[in-house]
């Protein structure tokens, strides 16, 4: 890493003497991530950041997840329905938000993607200790209906363990490298439009990417006149091999063995035709 991180009070609070540690273990993350999704995005041959995107979203966590399961005191929480493990120690869980894509974008007007994935919401809403949901009354479109209770009851007994969730920050594209880096505390504000705070926000070290990565190299059409590729270019033994003339009619010699040693038989026209 360019620098070091030095814990503060709030981190300290959350994480203890592992505050330092998983710092640099969360920005190593975002940078492997990262080099996934640029190899993604040069592989898929598009000109869009479909493939980076989607890739970076994913690897983020199994980054983590890789990085971070043996230190002490950290578990993995897959949420259910859930394609990625959350890494968690002791009441704090991660997060994570590519907010933007390179270092112009503003961190306090940055939106989350709406609507909100089960675990964004899930995630947002596990420090607020919400009490007992209600179901919609009529002329109330805010509250939920009984399909939506359900989920939300699953969602809040699902992270009713975490009284803190870190959300790790940082910009990146395939083009621009991570950018920027950082985590904190987030507070949604307006789900319909995906509106945050940030009440805590620390900037974290960059960890060094392989982000310039080379375009694959494509065999040339023609090779070199003095190259010899493949065993096409082997010296070839001669056998000395001749084609067997092939016997008349009535030619006694005219008869197949038996692969086993047993009785021959007279070839016909259906035999050449397998041949």
């Amino acid at each position: 890493m360019t620098s070091s991180y030095v814990a503060t009070a709030w981190a300290r609070k959350w994480l203890g003497d592992q505050a330092e540690p998983m710092a640099a273990l969360v920005a190593q993350a975002v940078a492997e991530a990262h080099d996934c999704g640029v190899r993604a995005h040069l592989g898929s041959g598009l000109t869009s950041e479909d493939a980076y995107g989607h890739t970076i979203q994913l690897q983020q966590f199994h980054c983590f997840a890789a990085l971070a399961k043996e230190q002490p005191g950290v578990k993995l929480h897959r949420p259910n329905g859930s394609r990625v493990e959350l890494v968690a120690l002791g009441t704090t869980v991660f997060d994570f938000w590519r907010y933007g894509r390179d270092a112009t974008t503003d961190r306090t007007k940055a939106r989350l993607r709406t609507p909100l994935s089960g675990r964004q919401r899930g995630l947002l809403t596990a420090a607020a200790t919400p009490g007992p949901r209600q179901l919609r009354l009529p002329g109330d479109s805010d509250a939920p209906n009984e399909a939506e209770l359900t989920e939300l009851e699953a969602m809040d007994a699902a992270f009713a363990d975490y009284a803190q969730v870190i959300k790790v920050g940082y910009c990146a594209s395939s083009a621009n490298n991570v950018s920027k880096l950082g985590w904190g505390d987030v507070v949604l504000l307006d789900e319909s439009r995906g509106t945050v705070d940030w009440p805590v926000w620390e900037d974290l070290p960059l960890h060094e990417t392989g982000a310039v990565v080379p375009a694959p190299r494509l065999l040339s059409a023609t090779a070199p006149p003095d190259s010899r590729a493949g065993f096409a270019a082997a010296p070839m033994e001669d056998f000395d091999l001749a084609a067997k003339p092939f016997p008349g009619p009535g030619d006694p010699s005219d008869a197949r063995q038996d692969p086993e040693g047993g009785r021959s038989h007279k070839a016909s026209s259906s035999d050449t035709d397998r041949a």
